[in-house]
């Protein structure tokens, strides 16, 4: 998508579209739009069509946090499975069987190493 930036923003200079539509067309490009980096694409367009650099530049800091706020959830959910196998571990240590550690709610997570 990075190649068609110039292109996209030679249309915006020559056609002007109302504010909205502009930012649910950049959304639209940068999550769906098959984009290897979107802050790239989006700094590309900026570059070149500079009335909209300031709602660019918004977006790019939306999805950018968006962006954060995943890699937060996968960290966050990446570290409960770990400390359940922990504790199922801690278990299966402590001589109880892999019966018993079925029985906890943590087996879901765990079905494969019990």
């Amino acid at each position: 998508m990075l190649e068609l930036a110039a292109d996209i923003a030679r249309l915006l200079n020559l056609w002007a579209i109302p504010k909205e539509q502009f930012r649910s067309l950049m959304y639209y490009i940068a999550e769906r739009g098959n984009t290897s980096d979107e802050s790239e694409f989006l700094q590309h367009i900026a570059a070149k069509a500079t009335d909209y650099r300031e709602d660019i530049m918004t977006i790019a800091e939306q999805l950018e946090a968006k962006g954060i706020q995943l890699g937060e959830q996968k960290g966050i959910e990446k570290g409960e499975k770990l400390a359940l196998l922990k504790v199922a571990q801690h278990m299966l240590d402590s001589c109880l069987t892999r019966t018993a550690v079925k029985q906890f709610p943590v087996s879901p997570i765990m079905s494969w190493m019990i």
